[in-house]
């Protein structure tokens, strides 16, 4: 009996060490959101869904701006629309001695909607069963909270796995897709590319599109999302200079958020204009910019991008 027991423990023993070896080796390449919870907490902010989180890069803004604190805390339409959840995650990420930060709040009708047909029940939002509601460390490395509650896929893939996506030290999330006007001028795909021709990048835009028709039969606008994204604006203001930005999109994406919400752009100069802060709406840009889909930024419009909110940054 005693021999069992000690082989066991001896069992016990050398599963966990493997597991912690694995978590040890856990990177921005095997999951879209952990490093954001690993690195330290910051005094600047980048907030919004996976259109922030690949279309600013902290890297050029901090180049831009003259800074090194700049820093993307956005994670996807699911976990971090505006409300009580995403306000929460920020408060945990964000120094406490902050008092000359920037904040980037991105904007669009989608981060004040709500996937319900009572947009103003607090208890129906999506965001508040999933891991942002629940890691209380956000600065932690290895991470373990989320790893064991946030993370749902095999562990092993830490060691190997080949996702598009990087997610960067600085909270930038890169994606690896790069497109080409006709198959000639396409290079030899490595194991984190993507490379797509004129036809399949329109597929990829189009079968976006359909998607976002059918999120539109299901999102209703929440008075509750926009009492929650006042709430985050009256808090980051303490902490440094906030400004609410509208990105890019793609030209078919942008018809369908003005569907939902033909007075957004109003509503948003009101909100800048309560709390005296700027309302920079970048959708001029949309027919300059390359979309990975009908809205996302690919790699290089996301560094011009970029650029642009950083000179009007510095304007003000």
């Amino acid at each position: 009996m005693r021999a069992f027991l000690a082989k066991s423990s001896l069992f016990v023993f050398l599963f966990l060490g493997i597991v912690l070896i694995i978590f040890h080796k856990a990177d921005g390449n095997f999951d879209p959101f952990y490093m954001r919870f690993t690195t330290p907490k910051q005094s600047s902010l980048i907030l919004g869904t996976s259109k922030a989180a690949q279309g600013l890069k902290p890297s050029v803004l901090n180049r831009e701006l003259n800074r090194n604190d700049v820093y993307n805390y956005s994670f996807t339409l699911r976990l971090s629309p505006y409300g009580p959840t995403y306000l929460k995650s920020i408060k945990r990420k964000l120094k406490e001695s902050s008092n000359k930060g920037i904040f980037i709040l991105t904007v669009d009708p989608w981060s004040i909607f709500a996937d319900s047909k009572t947009p103003n029940d607090l208890k129906t939002f999506e965001e508040k069963s999933k891991f942002l509601n629940f890691i209380k460390s956000t600065d932690k490395k290895p991470n373990y909270s989320y790893l064991i509650n946030g993370y749902e896929d095999m562990y092993i893939k830490i060691l190997y796995n080949k996702s598009l996506m990087f997610l960067h030290s600085d909270g930038w999330l890169e994606v690896h897709i790069d497109n080409f006007k006709n198959k000639k001028n396409r290079k030899k795909p490595n194991h984190r590319s993507l490379y797509f021709d004129s036809l399949r990048h329109k597929r990829h835009i189009d079968a976006s599109i359909n998607r976002y028709l059918k999120k539109k039969a299901t999102y209703n606008f929440s008075e509750i999302r926009i009492k929650y994204l006042k709430k985050t604006i009256q808090e980051l203001k303490l902490k440094g200079d906030v400004f609410l930005v509208r990105l890019p999109v793609h030209e078919d994406m942008i018809e369908i958020e003005n569907s939902i919400m033909s007075n957004f752009n109003d509503e948003m100069e009101k909100i800048s204009n309560e709390f005296e802060i700027d309302y920079f709406n970048l959708t001029y840009l949309n027919s300059k910019c390359i979309f990975n889909d009908a809205n996302h930024l690919n790699r290089e419009s996301a560094a011009y991008v970029s650029k642009e909110l950083a000179k009007m940054i510095n304007q003000e």
